[in-house]
């Protein structure tokens, strides 16, 4: 047998009387018939990007981490800052975000794009800005807007925990 740890599958030797902790992914390469009682069959997905929420693990205080893509057609940005509503009830900590732009010329983005030089933020920013409870805020420099490079498609991948889950001590 082996389990997965960090990505990768390592060799167990597990007997009989072995315990592992709940949640613990095997790779098993016997036969069905030798499967322990109790254990069942999963499907390992790896990661799963979905339009709809997802939970996709636990955050430190034991609370439930989902996980959510918005995708924002360009058409519907304008210059300076634009909120878009992320349809997420009951958000509480957003944990990890991430951005990317696709522009008209076929160039792909991570956001943050910052300019190194303050005053080309206007022109040349493209930025995630915050969340509030109900939005994400992008902000989109003139020089994505209207012209050769303009925005066509975002995608926010936000990872985050509820107000409403219970947790136990951080």
């Amino acid at each position: 047998m082996k389990y997965k740890e960090n990505g990768q599958f390592k060799p167990i030797y597990v007997k009989a009387l072995d315990s592992m902790p709940v949640g613990t992914k095997v790779d098993f390469d016997g036969q069905a018939s030798d499967i322990p009682v109790g254990w069942e069959q999963v499907e390992d997905k790896g990661e799963v990007y979905s339009t709809t929420e997802q939970r996709i693990g636990t955050w430190v205080d034991n609370r439930p981490i989902y996980q959510k893509t918005l995708i924002i057609d360009g058409s519907s940005l304008s210059t300076g800052y634009n909120s878009i509503n992320h349809n997420i009830d009951n958000l509480d900590i957003v944990v990890q975000e991430n951005v990317t732009c696709y522009r008209s010329d076929n160039i792909r983005i991570q956001l943050p794009l910052v300019p190194a030089d303050k005053d080309s933020l206007v022109f040349w920013g493209i930025f995630q800005h915050d969340f509030s409870s109900t939005t994400a805020n992008i902000y989109i420099g003139t020089s994505y807007s209207g012209n050769n490079a303009h925005v066509t498609k975002l995608y926010i991948t936000i990872k985050y925990t509820k107000t409403t889950d219970q947790g136990g001590n951080a």
